[in-house]
């Protein structure tokens, strides 16, 4: 095997090991039917790593999450890039969001789009007090006014995973705008916390209900399955997380590129939250009817994983079918509690 080819698959090994924190046994990923059920679409294929992945030296780089968008250009999405290993990380992860031919080919085969403008440029960015300013220049105007909360988005929540940026300024060819073309406030600092992603219906909102973030997967037309987090407004209740394992359930909405990852038939006999963090959920024997082989099995158990660790205090999810440990059929080991990824995508067991 030649050096480029070692380190090709040395790579993709990285990407696989560092997003497991599943326990158990891991199963192949090979490409397999993904048939889910109750939606009309029909059977779709694919793996939850890209096909393709950029030839890097692991020394040299960093991975880092990037917020970009789905291949249908509606949604943002994480999704894991290697960073070169410099000074002024920060930077680099911006100018990785600038649509080129160069970070396309960083992209791989995932069908993911990038959302900054061509021609875009970081004139500089500067970090203190856990504000970012970032300038960029006049080009980064020039994207699509229909796209401009998905643009802003991306950058405000890239720039956020980073443990030291709480908040970001965001200025233009020098200069802090009152007003983005579409709207967009900018002049005072924009906060991850109040970026409501993938937000569904904002005319739900209301005093009598609470924002959700439901993850659901999708599939690329280069088969590259990844998750997508929405933000679903649903009414108030003591229970949140029976609630939102309901609205799992219940799926996506009608007409998006979404798909549904848990049977509509299937019920929540019994849910509590232990005292170790861990969600345990009890379903009746529909769940079963999620599709065929390790691909809609993991969609399955991912979208519930995603979505529950993001309520305060749940780390992970163990999962009981009528009181017994779940017999899946392409083999998944859910004997043991399922933590929370440390990457979103890519996302295997």
């Amino acid at each position: 095997m030649s050096t480029r080819r070692h380190i090709r698959l040395a790579m993709v090994m990285v990407l696989l090991f560092s997003a497991v924190v599943f326990y158990g046994c891991m199963p192949e990923w090979l490409r397999t039917t993904v048939a889910p059920p109750d939606n009309n679409d029909p059977p779709r294929r694919g793996v939850f790593v890209p096909p393709a992945l950029p030839v890097v030296q692991y020394t040299e780089v960093r991975q880092r999450v990037l917020w970009v968008l789905d291949h249908t250009g509606t949604y943002v999405v994480p999704f894991v890039l290697t960073v070169p290993r410099v000074e002024g990380m920060a930077r680099e992860a911006v100018n990785r969001l600038v649509a080129s031919p160069e970070n396309a080919r960083f992209m791989g085969q995932s069908g993911l789009k990038l959302p900054l403008p061509e021609g875009t440029t970081v004139r500089g960015l500067t970090i203190r007090d856990g504000l970012a300013t970032v300038d960029l220049s006049e080009q980064f105007l020039q994207y699509n006014v229909a796209k401009e909360k998905l643009v802003v988005d991306s950058l405000v929540l890239t720039l956020t995973e980073f443990d030291n940026i709480e908040r970001v300024q965001l200025h233009v060819g020098g200069r802090i705008l009152a007003r983005l073309p579409g709207g967009t406030a900018v002049r005072e600092p924009l906060k991850r916390r109040d970026r409501l992603v993938n937000e569904e219906n904002n005319k739900a909102r209301s005093p009598t209900t609470v924002p959700v973030t439901l993850y659901f997967s999708s599939v690329s037309p280069d088969e590259y399955v990844y998750f997508v987090p929405v933000t679903r407004h649903i009414p108030k209740t003591n229970d949140m997380l029976l609630a939102t394992v309901n609205e799992l359930i219940r799926g996506p909405l009608a007409g998006t590129s979404l798909l549904r990852d848990m049977p509509s038939a299937a019920v929540v006999r019994s849910l509590r939250l232990n005292a170790l963090g861990v969600a345990e959920v009890d379903f009746s024997r529909e769940i079963y009817d999620y599709g065929q082989g390790i691909v809609a099995e993991t969609a399955l158990i991912g979208s519930l994983v995603l979505t529950l660790t993001e309520h305060e205090g749940v780390k992970g999810v163990r999962i009981t079918v009528e009181g017994q440990v779940p017999r899946f059929r392409a083999g998944t080991d859910a004997r043991r509690p399922v933590m929370r990824p440390v990457f979103v995508n890519p996302f295997i067991l």
